[in-house]
């Protein structure tokens, strides 16, 4: 695993070999934020082939919600995100541009990558929610084939992210599996508080 500092910002530059036009090959999984200690780094990926990752048994504190089975078997095979932002209009920015994620897997959910905002859910104090969940996501030409997760969002997954900005587009998804939607899932669970907020989120999804 290549963890990311939740202080910092990546690019992670690889290329496309002019002769096969595959993309450089990288031989890990990255990770950045957990459930107390929350990533803010924007990251870059761009042009990389993440083949074969497999994610490790859950660690975190706070078990994540929503699920009802299967919470600690892992999530984001290839790409694991537990942070964001609390300033609505200073979003974390994750762009992956030219990424090939193959044959890799999660237990729980997010067979190749797992973004959790945890918005309005409990942190290590019960009384306090947590808002530091804002992402702005881009995606380019990206391919998932053949990731795979026991439970939840065989190829990626989104949980929790608020507010969220989509733009997802020229993505492939082929023979993911999963119990539960093979390819990719974006889900928001009950808020753990009394805490409610407004406002827009944004999901642009084009072939």
């Amino acid at each position: 695993t290549i963890t990311i500092p939740n202080d910092e910002n990546w690019i992670v530059q690889g290329r496309v070999d002019p002769d096969s036009g595959l993309s450089s090959a990288l031989d890990g999984r990255f990770k950045s934020g957990t459930a107390v200690e929350r990533s803010r780094a924007n990251i870059v990926l761009r042009h990389l082939r993440i083949s074969g990752q497999v994610a490790p048994i859950e660690v975190n504190e706070i078990l994540r919600v929503g699920s009802l089975r299967g919470r600690t078997a892992g999530y984001g095979g290839a790409f694991e995100y537990d942070g964001g932002s609390s300033d609505p209009s200073n979003l974390v920015k994750l762009v992956f541009v030219g990424i090939v994620f193959d044959h890799c897997a999660a237990g729980s959910g997010g067979g190749s990558i797992f973004i959790d905002g945890r918005a309005a859910q409990a942190t290590a104090d019960p009384a306090v929610q947590n808002w530091e969940s804002g992402i702005d996501l881009t995606m380019r030409r990206c391919t998932f084939y053949r990731s795979f997760s026991w439970y939840r969002a065989g190829a990626l997954a989104l949980w929790d992210v608020w507010p969220l900005v989509a733009d997802i587009s020229e993505i492939e998804f082929v023979h993911n599996e999963a119990l539960v939607a093979p390819h990719d899932k974006f889900f928001w669970n009950v808020p753990q508080g009394p805490e409610l907020r407004t406002g827009a989120t944004s999901v642009t999804v084009t072939d």
